[in-house]
């Protein structure tokens, strides 16, 4: 209408849809695990027999009371304590050392060919809720390095299948209200994400408790017959892990001001990573940054010769550190293995004498894990962990007093994961996960990283880890600094950026991964599967006529757009008979179906319909009415009623976002759907 009331224009066939959740488009995404309640189905125990190993907590009170529970079956029972070295008390009480020789003397002394379950509770210990640095060696003995050397000698001797159950207590942040978070338990209970796809005889499931859980409940969950590979009670309630999206909260958001004055610290400086977050630090304003590295870098006398090399390598990092001074940086390289506290409260000392606070820590130093756990030399095994886990906890002990603006752990989507080959790398990187919640209970501002492959540089380059066999997409440099801006500013922690890769999710298949998928994933990979199928019906689209589709719903009288389309319907969900009076959802269509049939449709009658209009007129006699209207009856159509499908490549994640949107009324076509993802790339 006018300004007088007059009416001017008439529009038909418009679907009106509200826009309220634009912003749903976000350019970077970030996933991780949450503890979802999921409660445990009728137990039913089970009856154990055979020859039982027992790891006993401290107390014993959960060992003797399973010991009570099963040792009227037909079954063996040997307890074994953590001790100082190995020493057999009786017939079927033993002690084991630090030392990897006694679970070849234990098995040896048990002198059994077969063990049916191996019950390893020896890090159960609620009366200790915090670990002195000094203190970190023996819990890692007690719990990460004790399943090793038990697996590796189990591999050594015996041959039939065996059951571990590794029961612990406070791994995991799951509830938020924990007294407290014990990283060493968590690398306990990773290790087994890597030998349970290592070696399928080996059976692996992994209980996490709290005090307030009831003997009862617990001992249910040990014997029961329907396992679950990782489940957490807290005050009695079952818990088990999730992949989901992890929102930014906007009250969580925050101004982090890079200082001229102060120095920041990057371990692992020198390597790739390390490397690039130096740049960013300096681009943004930093004036000084120490490159902690193990390695030294040749004199630099030298430098300009190997800049002439063929070292593609160690030129970047020389063209780094030069144009870092060129911004007016002073970079301070300094040697030493970060694990190593005496060398390190040393370089500290320094650095705050010399140059002022410490303003922040990036902990990027870290080896790759490579071998199956049988082969792998333990010397090897202990040089992966020793930066991640030794490497955070002398950092935590030497930074303690400080107000740091930032202390960011770089951790990796493997120790979600794990992965043959990888039982070092996924144990180190678990504790990464777990101390980001141990510290910040204590109010320190730290934050955990559960970084996919970067393209350009780092481990994946150097290993040529291809994005065909990784769950999460590599990130370009840029994308990933953004990202991890980002993390910053929003106060996330132990999140991975990126986007998920749904062939590979597919190939997995989800019963095979170690968490469950939150609802709006299982969802997505749903619709990606159908998706996938739909593209290969594509292909036997080619052997199918006009005439082999049989049409119901009325006499022989068909329109001829009424024919094309109900062919199109036919082909897109596979169906062989259509009745052009029933609904495209209760034909078996989607949101994915419906995209197909969109560029069918689009292929005969161009710039004819939109998305919306295949849910708003779903049947094909309805389509097909609509298809009609709009081309006239014979007369001339306007561009303005016609909407184009715009010429643009769209991500796995874009694709799920938009349906979702589309779905919910969030935005009011394909085509403005297409359009707000593309203004946020």
């Amino acid at each position: 209408m006018d300004t007088s009331g007059n009416v001017i224009a008439e529009a038909e066939e418009v679907t009106l849809r509200q826009i309220s959740k634009m912003n749903e488009f976000k350019k970077n995404a970030f996933y991780g695990t949450n503890w979802m309640l999921q409660p445990a189905t009728i137990q039913k125990t089970q009856n154990v027999q055979g020859n039982v190993l027992v790891f006993c907590d401290q107390g014993e009170y959960y060992a003797r009371a399973l010991a009570e529970q099963i040792q009227h079956q037909d079954s063996r029972l040997f307890f074994v304590s953590i001790g100082k070295k190995f020493s057999q008390i009786d017939a079927t009480q033993f002690t084991v050392g630090e030392d990897e020789e006694d679970y070849d003397k234990l098995l040896a002394a048990i002198g059994v060919n077969n063990l049916c379950s191996v019950y390893h509770f020896s890090t159960v210990n609620f009366t200790r809720t915090d670990v002195s640095a000094e203190r970190y060696g023996e819990e890692l003995h007690q719990g990460l390095y004790s399943v090793v050397y038990l697996t590796r000698a189990i591999l050594r001797t015996i041959r039939d299948s065996v059951e571990f159950v590794l029961l612990t207590d406070y791994a995991h942040e799951v509830t938020g209200e924990e007294a407290c978070i014990k990283p060493a338990n968590a690398a306990f209970l990773a290790v087994a994400k890597s030998t349970a796809t290592e070696y399928p005889n080996l059976r692996y499931r992994c209980i996490d408790i709290d005090e307030a859980t009831d003997m009862e409940t617990v001992l249910d969950e040990v014997l029961t017959e329907n396992p679950t590979f990782r489940v957490a009670y807290r005050n009695n309630q079952r818990f088990t892990e999730a992949l989901t999206v992890i929102e930014q909260k906007q009250e969580s958001m925050r101004e982090m001001e890079i200082k001229q004055t102060g120095v920041y610290l990057i371990t692992g400086g020198t390597g790739g990573l390390g490397l690039q977050m130096a740049i960013d630090l300096g681009n943004r304003g930093a004036r000084t940054i120490c490159l902690l590295a193990r390695k030294a870098l040749p004199d630099r006398s030298t430098w300009q010769t190997l800049l002439s090399n063929r070292d593609r390598k160690l030129s970047t990092l020389i063209e780094s550190i030069l144009y870092l001074e060129n911004l007016g940086c002073t970079v301070l390289l300094r040697y030493t293995d970060v694990s190593d506290r005496v060398q390190m409260e040393s370089i500290l000392s320094e650095l705050k004498e010399a140059y002022g606070p410490i303003n922040g820590i990036i902990h990027c130093a870290g080896m790759a894990g490579d071998g199956f756990l049988f082969n792998k030399n333990m010397n090897t095994f202990r040089d992966v962990v020793r930066p991640k886990i030794n490497g955070t906890v002398v950092l935590d002990a030497l930074t303690r007093g400080e107000k740091l603006d930032f202390f960011i752990l770089f951790s990796s989507m493997t120790s979600l994961l794990g992965g043959p080959g990888q039982s070092d790398y996924t144990a180190a990187n678990a504790f990464l996960d777990a101390y980001a919640p141990y510290l910040r209970k204590k109010g320190i501002p730290v934050q955990t990283v559960n970084w996919p492959g970067w393209s350009e540089v780092g481990m994946a380059v150097d290993y040529q880890v291809a994005d065909a066999v990784t769950l999460f997409r590599s990130l370009e440099t840029e994308v990933a600094i953004q990202a991890l801006n980002e993390i910053i500013k929003y106060d996330l922690s132990n999140v991975i950026p990126g986007q998920i890769n749904y062939d590979i999710l597919q190939q997995i298949g989800e019963n095979n991964l170690p968490f469950r998928l939150s609802p709006w994933l299982k969802k997505n990979l749903d619709r990606h599967i159908s998706r996938h199928n739909t593209q290969k019906k594509q292909v036997a689209k080619q052997t199918i006529a006009p005439e082999d589709i049989h049409i119901i719903g009325k006499n022989d009288n068909y329109t001829t757009t009424e024919n094309e389309v109900a062919f199109r319907y036919a082909v897109v969900l596979d169906l062989r008979e259509i009745d052009i009076y029933e609904s495209f959802n209760s034909l078996g269509g989607d949101s994915i179906h419906a995209m197909e049939l969109l560029k069918e449709i689009n292929a005969i009658y161009p710039r004819t319909i939109d998305i919306t209009d295949i849910f708003t007129h779903s049947s094909v006699e309805e389509l097909a009415g609509l298809i009609d209207k709009k081309r006239g009856i014979g007369k001339e159509q306007s561009d303005d009623k016609a909407v184009i499908v715009p010429d643009y490549k769209l991500s796995d994640d874009d694709i799920m976002s938009m349906l979702d949107n589309v779905e919910k009324g969030n935005v009011s076509s394909f085509d403005e759907a297409i359009k707000v993802i593309k203004s946020n790339k």
